[in-house]
């Protein structure tokens, strides 16, 4: 059996866990740690273990994961005595490896990741990025343990993590954001709140499921859909001469910088 440690029990890390508790290997020994004890009834229920302090549940542990805030990092790091040879997995936003490594030991086996919203439903996407000093065996660890919210993606530089942040670990809001205002739309037309949330919705995830289905690029599938002289063209006329793909695009590049700065405002100096 494989022992696996997470440091907070926040609604990512819980997600982890059930991925992992039903998971149909059962090959995994849980302990967890959180000064917020809202979900410890219901983990233990389940047969996680939950330990009396941070440094007790990753005793003896092959893989520890940390799932704080960003800004709670240095401080539970540096207060913790891990073993270089202990896999740290961090899912901490804009908290670089350098960061990591300076709060734990030089040689710490160190693995990055940005998971996103949908691991709650297990249809998420992780991106990965690992120090060199990372053995295949501790590899495919990081990848079954990511795995069991979705699909995970590794990248060879670490600064595809901070765009990874931008696209996919943002991402779910930038839909989110465009269904309100097609239901905000579809209100105005006349149509009332419940079947409007329920066209987007459904819309969104059909989309999303077509796409998915499909191996042709997303402009063919678009164009697909925009007959000449129709509806659709005519929404995504007016769409181009608003330049919202720049907005698009510009909005992504801002959430990239912000994951930038939140490395260095929560970087090794702390």
């Amino acid at each position: 059996m494989t022992k696996v440690s997470f440091i907070g029990a926040g609604n990512m890390a819980y997600s982890i866990i059930r991925g992992l508790l039903d998971s149909p290997r059962k090959r995994f020994v849980i302990t967890t740690y959180d000064p917020d004890e809202t979900k410890r009834e219901d983990l233990e229920a389940r047969g996680v273990s939950w330990a009396k302090t941070n440094q007790e549940a990753i005793k003896k542990s092959d893989a520890v994961i940390l799932a704080v805030k960003p800004q709670l990092a240095a401080p539970v790091l540096q207060k913790l005595e891990i073993d270089s040879s202990q896999l740290l997995i961090s899912i901490a936003a804009g908290v670089s490896v350098s960061s990591l490594t300076a709060w734990t030991n030089p040689n710490q086996c160190i693995v990055r990741c940005m998971p996103n919203t949908p691991a709650l439903l297990r249809k998420g996407i992780t991106g990965l990025f690992s120090r060199d000093n990372l053995s295949e065996l501790q590899k495919d660890l990081a990848t079954e343990l990511m795995s069991s919210v979705g699909e995970t993606s590794w990248v060879t530089e670490e600064s595809e993590i901070d765009s990874i942040t931008a696209l996919s670990g943002s991402g779910p809001a930038y839909f989110f954001f465009l269904m309100e205002q097609m239901v905000e739309a579809g209100l105005e037309l006349g149509l009332s709140e419940e079947l409007s949330e329920n066209l987007a919705k459904a819309t969104a995830v059909g989309a999303a499921e077509m796409a998915l289905a499909s191996s042709a690029p997303l402009t063919e599938l678009r164009q697909n859909v925009t007959s000449p002289g129709g509806t659709t063209e005519a929404a995504i006329n007016y769409m181009e001469r608003k330049e919202v793909s720049i907005s698009i695009k510009k909005a992504i590049f801002e959430a990239k910088q912000k994951a930038v700065d939140l490395s260095r405002e929560f970087g090794k100096t702390q």
